[in-house]
């Protein structure tokens, strides 16, 4: 993108500077980058395209917390994809099995029973034992990368998935320590089962 030789300050000064501007103009701006975070941060609409392809249009959350398909899953922010097939399905919900377990998650579009999909959750929806969790992935924690407001815990399940969670700060000291085994809960509402791209 435009502002990507600008260091970090001075790219966010420059974003509030551009959506300054074109609220003030009424100006549409199309603004082509592949920094994902400028992305959601800089637009009102956002078209994630593949290959030539347009893969989904949308508001910045609709896109992140909504995705139509795997590669939009997958190429929006951070993500957990945990590979499966649909056992369960009804309007709303869809549940999958794999080798890393039994999960349910909001049913994406093109689902159907038997058929291969993959489940994905945002870092920011794991948190260390939640009471009464619908899905638990129990994980050995490789790493914690400090990164301020909050930490990236990295851990791998017994058959060999690697999961990232983000747990803010505060919590930090309550998650499990490097070498240890760590359950990692979430809602079914934080997640989402797509069909295979």
């Amino acid at each position: 993108g435009p502002l990507s030789a600008l260091d970090l300050k001075l790219r966010q000064h420059m974003r509030a500077e551009l959506r300054g501007l074109q609220k003030r103009t009424g100006v549409t701006f199309i603004y082509i980058t592949h920094d994902q975070s400028e992305a959601l941060a800089m637009s009102d609409q956002v078209a994630v395209m593949s290959e030539g392809r347009l893969e989904q249009v949308g508001t910045p959350r609709q896109l992140y917390d909504e995705p139509t398909s795997s590669f939009v899953a997958r190429f929006i922010g951070e993500t957990n994809a945990i590979a499966g097939k649909v056992i369960g399905l009804d309007a709303d919900r869809a549940m999958i099995e794999g080798p890393a377990g039994r999960f349910v998650g909001r049913a994406g579009p093109r689902l159907a029973i038997g058929a291969p999909a993959t489940l994905f959750v945002r870092p920011e929806a794991l948190a260390p034992a939640l009471p009464m969790a619908e899905n638990v992935l129990s994980a050995k924690v490789e790493g914690i990368d400090f990164e301020g407001a909050f930490g990236l815990v990295h851990a791998t399940t017994e058959t060999g998935l690697a999961v990232i969670a983000a747990i803010t700060s505060t919590r930090l000291a309550e998650a499990p320590g490097v070498g240890e085994t760590a359950s990692l809960a979430f809602a079914a509402r934080d997640a989402v089962v797509l069909a295979n791209d």
